[in-house]
């Protein structure tokens, strides 16, 4: 599930009772990261073990009540495979928050999601806020990623 804290910022910069927050979920180069499971589980509570692949892209919302305010997620759920690459961009372009995920279980997979954080930082509104997002803990003890690579 998502971690509302991550976004506490969006919330303080905002002076509306309400807000429309545009975000883009994923790591859209790499796919069976468990980029739609995560989704799925935040929108609607559900996790299938087996989720086919997204093809082009799916778009979910969610309301929340947080605190005094009422934040409806707009969801881009992007497909992870190389033929999309090119499409992130119009789905990134004006998302005030990204959570980019990588399966814990793969290095490449890890690899890719840092280059997408690169990215969003170069290509994304300069105040687009992130969060990295390792995916299938409940496969820990096949986990492929080194804690001290997140220092790079």
């Amino acid at each position: 599930m998502v971690d509302l804290k991550k976004f506490e910022l969006l919330f303080r910069q905002s002076r509306k009772s309400s807000l429309v927050l545009r975000f883009v979920k994923g790591q859209f180069h790499d796919f069976f990261s468990g980029k739609s499971s995560l989704v799925l589980r935040f929108v609607k509570g559900q996790f299938h073990e087996y989720q086919e692949s997204t093809i082009g892209a799916a778009f979910l919302t969610q309301t929340v009540c947080l605190d005094d305010a009422t934040v409806k997620f707009e969801i881009w759920d992007t497909a992870g495979q190389e033929r999309y690459h090119s499409l992130a961009p119009m789905y990134y372009r004006g998302a005030q928050a990204a959570i980019v995920v990588y399966d814990i279980t793969n290095q490449e997979s890890f690899q890719k999601a840092k280059n997408w954080v690169k990215e969003l930082q170069r290509q994304a509104s300069p105040n687009i806020v992130m969060a990295l997002a390792g995916n299938k803990a409940d496969m820990a003890n096949r986990n492929a990623i080194n804690c001290n690579s997140f220092i790079d």
